[in-house]
Parts: structure tokens; sequence; C-alpha cells
């Protein structure tokens, strides 16, 4: 007879709780946590773990399935929570004396110019009262500057001052050497493997 192996429970993982099978589904919710310091989703991983997940994945049938989408679902685990570390990085390089989410909005502008506090707001996902906070925070620190809207005079226009500029091109200078340093061994195929897999688990129909 065929010995039955033991399940582990399927309970959630966080403070002052034991784990859980984490399901790729679970794992791409998480991506769009990245952002929100609320966020509690911790899922522990160790090479001992992942290794013991593939060996019992090579079975047929729906265990083998399951052990596969497992491992799966901790290996994007373990890349939000590297994005997040990263993001955090970021911006204590972007400057020490603003919160992450100042970042984003530098990084937005650098990106796409000159725009209203309004319009920044919607673009990086954050309440109109919170980026007015902040863009008042970066203008003090002469990362912005700002000059009267054409069309109306109450409202302003924001864009990044010089100082501003230099200092994102900086951090995302630094934020790519880190990423490359990671990839410069690998080939080209595998590259271009990753981006297409990646880029399948990310499409619209799935998120």
């Amino acid at each position: 007879m065929r010995a039955v192996r033991p399940r582990e429970p399927d309970v959630v993982d966080g403070p002052g709780l034991p784990r859980q099978r984490v399901r790729p589904a679970l794992a791409l919710h998480a991506l769009s946590a990245i952002r929100s310091p609320e966020s509690s989703l911790h899922m522990p991983i160790t090479l001992e773990r992942y290794g013991l997940y593939m060996q019992t994945a090579l079975g047929d049938g729906e265990d083998g399935r399951r052990e596969l989408e497992l491992a799966l679902g901790e290996r994007i685990n373990a890349l939000v929570s590297a994005t997040r570390a990263l993001s955090e990085r970021s911006a204590a390089h972007f400057h020490a004396e603003l919160q992450p989410a100042a970042f984003h909005i530098a990084r937005w502008l650098y990106a796409f110019g000159p725009a209203r506090p309004s319009v920044i707001a919607e673009a990086v996902g954050m309440d109109r009262s919170s980026t007015s906070t902040l863009i008042a925070k970066m203008r003090s620190l002469g990362l912005l500057d700002s000059s009267p809207a054409p069309d109306d005079r109450r409202s302003i226009i924001v864009q990044l001052s010089e100082q501003g500029r230099q200092r994102v091109a900086a951090t995302l200078q630094e934020r790519g050497k880190e990423f490359y340093t990671r990839t410069q061994d690998w080939s080209n195929d595998d590259l271009a493997r990753l981006t297409e897999l990646l880029g399948r688990l990310t499409s619209d129909r799935f998120i």
C-alpha cells in the first residue's frame, strides 16, 4: 500500500501565525501591495524548503501540480520582498529626509515631466492631501520647482529641479547596478525566457 504523505495545514503565515501553502494567485495578489507599508504578507523561504518542494513535485498527478504551484508562489513572494526592499533602499538613496513615496513622485516626474499635483496623485496612487504634503516638502528641499498653471492661476504645475533630476538619475543608476549584478552571468536566452514567462504571468488576463 502506498504511504500517504502528510500535508501541511493551509493556514496563514505572519506574525504569531503558522505557515500557509501559498498558491501563485495569492502571490500575484501581493504584487499589487508592493507600495503598501501596511502589507504584512511575509513568506520565509530557504533553499532547503524550496528543494524539498521541487523533489516532491516530480510525481505525477494533482500532488505534483500542487507542489509546483507552491514552489512558484514562494519564488514570487521572494521577488515581491526583494522588490520592496530595493524600493526602500532607492528611496533612502534619493533623499534620507523623505518618505519612500516621495521617490515615486520624483521618478514619475522624471519620466513624464511637469504636471499638476492632482494628476501626480492619481498617477502614483496616492490621495491628494498626502501628495500635496510631500510635494511641499520636496520643494522646501530644493528638489521641485513650481509655477502657476497657465489656464488656472489658482493651480500650480510642479517639475523636478536640476538637483531633483540629478538625484533621480543617480538613484536609478544605483538601482540598475544592483539588478544587473544579479543577471550579468545570465545568457541572452535565459533573459529572454524569463522576460517571456514574466510577461505571461503578469498579463492583464490574469491580474
